[in-house]
């Protein structure tokens, strides 16, 4: 059994922790007052001064002053939050350190971790879960592999990286789940972005998600309706919001989308095509994909295409002739 004081839900992106924030604030919030859940990130109290009346600006310095020190049952962060309070050298990071102990700390989409900092990551986390009676969740439907990392992070931390697994059989789990079946493409057969925007032209909703900005630009430049929606980093947060906002929008109402998106949809993000496209990528980020088909189950089985896209090849000796003698 889990037992803890404090739970700290810690999130890779700030799209997937707002809309989970927006969640547990319609759980709790009723029962128990807004104070119950602390969102600490970047944009979390934004606003100029200017703009808020007294109560709004007395609201925001209570919130800040929550935020120093974690003062909520449930805080909802984000990696970069949790990682600078537990490495961090200066008070003002160190200050809520003393609430990890006797904690839940769940990582939501645990493989987004930064690879460089996983060793010292984990046994940070093994040291507080055995020495400061802290659970450490890992919950994502791409678990990473860090078994193998034991010996290394025993140098660092007594009890090395030793996981148990919550339920019996996980793998057993997935089998009631499978919502979706998956169409591999021959990568012999590369499609060109203008055979793609005939596919994702046949659709009434659809899903594209390509590796790179520029493809996914491409993409819109050959599709003809003014309607195809666009998502990725290139857009601040609050456009981002926007674009999710009225996609789950359309896909409710049953009306006409088509959306062309980067890896930046692919973690958590609460929406449901019936199908979606997906370029060749690494298997975590085709897996990722396959979560935002058919998520509500509304289908027998959504489809997933996997196909390769058409690059731009440059012949060797075209190379070679281009090298500084």
């Amino acid at each position: 059994m889990i037992i803890g004081k404090l739970q700290i839900v810690v999130i890779p992106y700030l799209s997937i922790l707002e809309q989970t924030a927006a969640v547990y604030r319609n759980i709790f919030a009723p029962y128990f007052g807004n104070d119950y859940i602390l969102e600490h990130h970047s944009l979390a109290g934004g606003g100029q001064e200017t703009q808020q009346t007294d109560s709004e600006a007395q609201y925001l310095h209570r919130r800040q002053q929550l935020a120093e020190n974690w003062d909520a049952p449930i805080i909802i962060t984000t990696n970069v939050q949790l990682l600078e309070s537990l490495f961090s050298n200066r008070s003002a990071q160190c200050r809520k350190l003393h609430r990890l102990r006797d904690s839940i700390i769940v990582f939501d989409e645990a493989q987004t971790l930064p690879l460089k900092l996983v060793t010292p990551t984990l046994a940070a986390l093994s040291h507080l879960a055995s020495s400061h009676k802290t659970s450490v969740v890992f919950a994502t439907a791409t678990q990473p592999v860090f078994s193998h990392l034991h010996t290394q992070i025993s140098n660092h931390c007594d009890k090395g990286w030793q996981p148990n697994e919550i339920v019996n059989e996980p793998l057993a789990l997935f089998t009631p789940l499978e919502r979706t079946e998956y169409r591999w493409h021959s990568p012999q057969q590369r499609w060109n972005w203008n055979y793609l925007a005939e596919e994702l032209e046949q659709h009434q909703q659809a899903l594209c998600i390509v590796n790179l900005n520029r493809h996914a630009q491409a993409i819109i430049e050959e599709i003809d309706n003014p309607d195809v929606l666009h998502l990725s980093t290139n857009q601040c947060p609050a456009h981002r919001q926007n674009v999710l906002a009225e996609v789950r929008e359309r896909l409710q109402n049953k009306q006409d989308c088509i959306l062309i998106a980067t890896q930046c949809i692919e973690a958590g993000v609460d929406i449901d095509f019936p199908i979606v496209y997906r370029a060749y990528a690494p298997l975590d980020a085709i897996i990722q994909a396959g979560g935002r088909c058919n998520r509500e189950g509304l289908l027998e089985k959504g489809t997933v295409h996997v196909f390769a896209q058409k690059m731009k090849v440059i012949l060797q000796m075209e190379v070679i002739n281009k090298l500084p003698i």
